[in-house]
């Protein structure tokens, strides 16, 4: 039985439906609130390259946290190799992104929780919760991501730093 110390193995329609749409939603996320639009093709790359990974990663039984520092690793190194941005405003949007994903899915998993008194361990390895709460966060971001967007809303503009065009490399 799984442990809430380490990751599980998943199934690759998980890795699909949440790994690969969670790592668009990250990404988008924390280039919107540097007030940069990445190219869309290269963001579904490094989705790509995300989702694999995390169905590789998960089945490897290592502690959650390392899991996830790898795959903040991975996606930063990613979206840097596959575009011309600093590997600082690429870490940054990557980190941003997943803070404020993570939070919201946080949340949602908390309220799920105490809605159907269900334990963790349940949540995670059931499919129907797992892709239940992903999706509830997802939507909420997405929403939060469109409202940025419309209202031209940014927590940063890297564009102003000194030697960046649009937070590329120099």
């Amino acid at each position: 039985m799984p442990t809430i110390e380490t990751t599980i193995a998943i199934p690759v329609y998980l890795a699909i439906v949440i790994s690969f749409p969670q790592a668009i939603l990250v990404l988008q996320m924390g280039f919107r609130l540097l007030n940069i639009i990445p190219p869309w093709k290269r963001v579904v790359v490094t989705a790509v390259i995300i989702a694999v990974c995390s169905y590789f990663m998960r089945g490897l039984e290592t502690a959650f946290v390392i899991n996830s520092l790898i795959l903040l690793f991975i996606m930063t190194l990613s979206i840097y190799l596959f575009n011309d941005y600093s590997i600082k405003t690429c870490f940054s949007a990557v980190l941003i992104g997943f803070i404020i994903y993570s939070i919201t899915e946080l949340l949602i998993f908390i309220f799920w929780l105490w809605c159907t008194g269900s334990s963790f361990v349940e949540v995670i390895i059931g499919p129907l919760a797992n892709i239940s709460i992903f999706y509830i966060a997802a939507a909420i971001c997405f929403v939060g991501l469109i409202l940025a967007h419309q209202k031209n809303i940014f927590l940063y503009d890297i564009r102003r730093d000194e030697g960046h065009m649009n937070g590329k490399k120099n």
